[in-house]
């Protein structure tokens, strides 16, 4: 709750928690992704991340989408560069995330993996 607190102080909806060795393990109450020239990377189960429903049901659409997954640590550093920053929870779905630290990710919008991945979920939770 602190770090909820804190990330609405400085106007931000999300706050991405990370580990002693600097690598982004969630956000607060949802699971991160990064897009990297296409892959798609999140956090192994075993970072000790709540493994969250949604995030395995996007895995699972990504994967079926042939999309390259990479399941490894996210540096603080790395998530920076990324060409797309996205969260999951059951609540909110799929949300792209467009600013890190008031700097802009990617173009600054929602990218086109998002965007996809959203909508494949919607379509395998109607199914």
């Amino acid at each position: 709750m602190l770090a909820v607190r804190k990330a609405r102080e400085l106007g931000a909806n999300e706050a991405l928690l990370e580990d002693a060795h600097g690598s982004i393990l969630e956000g607060s109450t949802s699971n991160v992704f990064a897009v990297f020239s296409g892959t798609l990377v999140t956090p192994a189960e075993s970072a000790a991340i709540l493994p969250g429903i949604t995030r395995a049901r996007v895995l699972e659409v990504a994967r079926d989408a042939g999309m390259a997954i990479e399941l490894r640590a996210i540096a603080r550093a790395e998530i920076a560069q990324a060409d797309e920053v996205f969260v999951t929870s059951s609540i909110r779905e799929v949300v792209p995330v467009t600013k890190l630290d008031g700097q802009a990710v990617g173009s600054g919008g929602p990218g086109p993996v998002a965007r996809e991945l959203l909508r494949r979920f919607r379509e395998a939770v109607r199914r």
